[in-house]
């Protein structure tokens, strides 16, 4: 059964549930911020006693005296000047392994993404700056603002090496000696597969694949370029590092090819690369009004959605978005798509060139060679409204137009700018465009001092003009809000507020933003509602349109200040709330080893002292994740909240920033530094690093060394489930060695994995004070045999996996450095069981399963029912051969739900009610139901019951009542749960 994508599936649901827990405190709610209002009549602002005061997190505030209305232009951008930001140098000197300077060396520093799950554009990139290393292999390079940057260093002759540093707002930091390691050179060709050279192909080096770990992003997996072939098809290369390494081809009409090798210090062998031409699709777009620079053809695998979007900072793996291709329309409307998977049913659609973010047309599907596709393009019709008071018809000239059909954009000029301004009190939006045939039109109007006017489901015309007359708006006094700096009492000038109306539905929570270019900077939901962004004026107020009654999430960012998140809730009466921003907290964090000297290169961890729990999941509020000392041993922690955090020394591995834990529990908190701040306090302390353990060796595989085994140490007692198979640890060089610091004397257990061998392997090990030497030789064993059909008929690309060993860790995971400073990088696999694929014969071979262990071997196949069986302990070294497989005819089920808006997707659970059958317990099947439909294979036959529930959420109540289902060996059956 296609189970492979439904944990990474189940993990965005779960993340975008959770993800509303870190906004409440660490970043501004962006999202929908207006309601709607279609009253008539004046509204009566009665005087009130005395400011509201906001000044953190809690219940929506009370009353506040009333004050002269805004005016209706104070998010003017010219009313609104930003203080400008000062700017840094980060600065260091880069050397090689001998401590001699590099010159010539590429830094490229950059601001990692945001800590939010944004959807973005895939050419969306942060800021980007670089520079060169000079004679003294010194480097200096200007940023502006405090805040964490990624620093990549790339030179002829060595492996890459990236790192990151946090720069306070007003102190240089050098970063000292980043060290380079030697890198190896290859020479390689990129043929096809007729061994035609190939010129201008993409050659990229493939990060390791570390057995235990998903690492991926949604794409390709991610690589960085090192190398284009030239006419022959050929490359060279100098970066790469000795032991195993994986290079990628890729250009628009291949099929992305990867191939492995090993560096080592001799001779290497010419690496040859063999790609595929890909399918090729062709048709033509007819009744395309558009010119041919705004409009491109994107095609797709038919399991994906929105190939065009992509989550940034790194979550992801194997996905159909590694299918898209696009291609461009010539001026007779025909189009050509290359590069696209043979034998795969796709989806096509007209995107535009500047805003893909729906289709133009409605979406086409066909098979990946077709070459008759015929596209077309909604048609479009302009919007007309005016907009008056409703109390006496005065013309209303400032306001913001939205208008859209899944989701809304504010009317903006030709740059991009929103118009906020509207001679008359007129405005037209032209060139809406239908989504789908039965498409139904959203238009919104805010303006200051009104309350927000919304109307949905108006039917388009078919082309031409919808004229909706005159928009009478409600006068209301909205969310009235002054700003204002704590310690002095000062307003603040060009301070951003936005506002989100709190959903009425449980649990509801937007999937992501989209931002656009605005003068406030604005952001879209993907939902039916916009987000309006303000600005104070020179009296640090502000005025946001609001629908009185409802509650809005209100949050207040400004540079130098900590974020101020608050619920308002909108009335009738002209309230003036009050907010004051605190100046935010540092701490400056000198490292110094355990002889008492700084500690340059060092790392320190940071976390709040609380933690926050939420739908079973407990956050370990390590927003900062470790800092890396500068060259005196300065770790420097800025944009602190008020309250007490906790510091100590960190280790080496990821796994020491890890930040959510589910169904697991922290490590025992041992070495933390307590400190309690106030408002815009800035503290210095010193952490003083403790004795450890270190613990180094070699690892051999019968006797040869063993190169890129990743080693870990887990602590006894410890249930925290690592990413991976434990805790710190290290990957093996060429000769198999591997070092391990900063460890805790007490006794664990040493863990391997290797890509190569099937299971990871264990031994127990006692951790002291000062540095070991532990050896080890692992054994080669190995389970062999082959996978059947009902008829005994040889199975080929069966999915065949081993598990077993002792207690099974199951649903704990973590995601790894998930914070402000960058997001999710890897999480653990749940269980461990590891697995390969069938040969063509039906045969499989399983190379390192541990030794005196039960073990289940299980084989699954789409639309066979899985089979399992249980192996006896084996003895080191043995090779266990025939062990045969045989599955059997299994059932199908398709699902179908009319999808609503407001939910995307959701989880279908199935349940066995049958006998145990005498392969075992038959388990919970789940799936994601996303856009509506879902596909269970390989059903054992018998009766089933089907829950819908919410992602993410065990303990949420059904979202139907349990229907049943009686299934048969070979039936397809198909549900619809409306």
């Amino acid at each position: 059964m296609k189970h492979f994508l439904l944990p990474l599936l189940a993990l965005l649901a779960l993340v975008f549930a959770a993800s509303l827990l870190f906004r409440s405190e660490e970043a501004p709610v962006l999202s929908d911020a207006a309601g709607s209002s279609s009253s008539e009549g004046p509204l009566q602002a009665p005087a009130q006693n005395g400011p509201v005061e906001l000044s953190g997190e809690g219940d929506t505030a009370g009353q506040a005296a009333g004050r002269s209305p805004l005016n209706e232009a104070s998010s003017e951008k010219d009313q609104n000047p930003v203080e400008g930001v000062a700017q840094v140098r980060l600065t260091g000197r880069i050397v090689d392994e001998q401590s001699k300077p590099v010159q010539g060396a590429l830094i490229t520093v950059r601001e990692p993404r945001g800590r939010g799950m944004i959807f973005t554009p895939q050419l969306d990139s942060p800021p980007v700056s670089t520079t060169h290393t000079n004679l003294a292999g010194r480097f200096s390079i200007p940023t502006s603002g405090r805040g964490m940057r990624e620093i990549r260093v790339k030179r002829d002759g060595f492996q890459f090496l990236t790192e990151r540093a946090y720069l306070g707002a007003t102190r240089d930091f050098n970063i000292g000696d980043l060290v380079l390691e030697a890198g190896f050179g290859l020479r390689g060709r990129v043929l096809s597969m007729d061994g035609e050279p190939l010129e201008g192909v993409s050659v990229s080096l493939l990060p390791p694949a570390v057995a235990g770990r998903m690492s991926f992003s949604f794409g390709a997996r991610p690589g960085v370029e090192i190398a284009s072939t030239d006419a022959g098809g050929n490359f060279v290369v100098s970066c790469l590092p000795l032991g195993p390494f994986e290079l990628a081809a890729a250009r628009d009409d291949l099929l992305r090819a990867t191939q492995g090798g090993v560096m080592r210090r001799g001779g290497n062998e010419v690496l040859e690369i063999h790609a595929e031409y890909g399918a090729v699709l062709s048709g033509i777009l007819k009744k395309n009004k558009l010119s041919l620079e705004e409009v491109k053809v994107v095609a797709w695998s038919q399991s994906s959605s929105m190939p065009q979007l992509k989550i940034s900072g790194g979550m992801g793996g194997p996905t159909p978005f590694d299918q898209q291709r696009e291609g461009q329309v010539l001026s007779d409307g025909s189009f050509v798509v290359r590069g696209l998977p043979h034998d795969t049913e796709v989806q096509v659609a007209v995107f535009s060139v500047d805003k893909s973010l729906v289709p133009l047309g409605p979406i086409a599907e066909a098979e990946s060679d077709a070459s008759d596709v015929v596209l077309d393009i909604f048609p479009s019709f302009d919007l007309k409204l005016s907009v008056v008071s409703a109390a006496d018809s005065e013309v209303i000239k400032s306001f913001v137009a939205w208008a859209g059909f899944r989701r809304l954009e504010p009317l903006h000029d030709e740059e991009g700018q929103i118009l906020r301004h509207h001679h008359g009190g007129r405005v037209t939006y032209p060139g809406l465009r239908l989504t789908s045939p039965q498409g139904r039109l959203t238009v919104q109007v805010n303006s200051p001092g009104f309350a927000p006017f919304s109307r949905g489901d108006l039917v388009p015309p078919a082309s031409g003009v919808l004229d909706l007359g005159k928009i009478r708006l409600v006068r209301a006094p909205g969310l009235r809000i002054r700003v204002l700096d704590d310690r002095t009492g000062e307003p603040l000038v060009g301070v951003r507020v936005t506002a989100e109306e709190e959903s009425h539905e449980p649990g509801a929570a937007p999937i992501g933003l989209l931002e656009l270019a605005g003068e406030d900077g604005s952001f879209l939901s993907l939902g039916n509602k916009p987000l309006v962004v303000a600005h104070t004026n020179k009296e640090g107020e502000v005025q946001v349109a609001a629908t009185p009654g409802e509650r809005y999430r209100v949050s207040i960012q400004h540079e130098g200040y900590s974020d101020l998140t608050k619920t308002l809730q909108a009335t009738v009466a002209n309230i003036l709330h009050e907010a004051r921003l605190l100046r935010p907290c540092t701490v400056e964090v000198t490292l110094l080893d355990s002889q008492g000297e700084p500690k340059a290169a060092g790392r320190v961890e940071h976390r709040l002292k609380e933690m926050r729990t939420g739908m079973g999941i407990t956050f370990d509020s390590r927003e900062t994740g470790p800092r890396r000392t500068d060259s005196k041993g300065l770790a420097i922690f800025g944009d602190l909240k008020p309250g007490t955090h906790l510091f100590r020394a960190a280790g080496k591995d990821p796994a020491m920033g890890m930040i959510m834990v589910i169904k697991g529990q922290e490590p025992e908190q041992v070495s933390w530094t307590e400190v309690s701040l106030a408002a815009g306090e800035t503290r210095t302390i010193a952490l003083r690093e403790e004795p450890k353990a270190l613990v180094r060796g070699r690892v051999f595989l019968d006797g040869e060394p063993l190169a890129q085994c990743k080693v870990t140490f887990q602590p006894d007692g410890n249930e925290m489930f690592f990413m991976g198979a434990g805790g710190p640890g290290d990957l093996t060089a060429a000769d198999g060695s591997f070092e391990i610091e900063g460890l805790n004397p007490g006794q664990g257990r040493l863990t391997f994995r290797h890509p190569d061998l099937v299971m990871r392997h264990e031994q127990e090990h006692t951790c002291t004070r000062g540095a070991q030497v532990v050896d080890v030789d692992l054994v080669l064993t190995t389970v062999s045999g082959r996978v059947t059909g009902p008829d005994g008929s040889e199975l080929a690309g069966i999915r065949v996996s081993v598990g077993g060993g002792g207690k099974q860790v199951m649903g704990r995971m973590i995601m790894i450095t998930a914070s402000s400073e960058g997001s999710g990088q890897a999480i653990s696999t749940f269980g461990g069981a590891n697995s390969v694929l069938s040969a063509d014969d039906g045969s499989y071979i399983l190379r390192g399963v541990r030794s005196g262990i039960s073990l289940e071997i299980k084989a699954t196949g789409e639309g066979l029912k899985p089979a399992s069986r249980t192996l006896e302990p084996l003895v080191p070294g043995e090779l266990k051969q025939d062990f045969n497989l045989m599955l059997e005819v299994g059932a199908s089920l398709i699902l179908t739900r009319t999808p609503s808006e407001d939910q995307d997707f959701s989880m279908v659970r199935l349940e066995f009610l049958g006998s145990e059958p005498d392969s075992g317990p038959v388990q919970d099947e789940r799936e994601i139901m996303f856009e509506g439909t879902c596909r269970f294979d390989g059903l054992t036959p018998g009766p089933w019951r089907i829950f819908l529930e919410a992602p993410g959420l065990s303990d949420s109540e059904p979202l139907i009542e349990p229907r049943d289902v009686e299934l048969r060996p070979g039936e397809e059956g198909q549900i619809s749960l409306d």
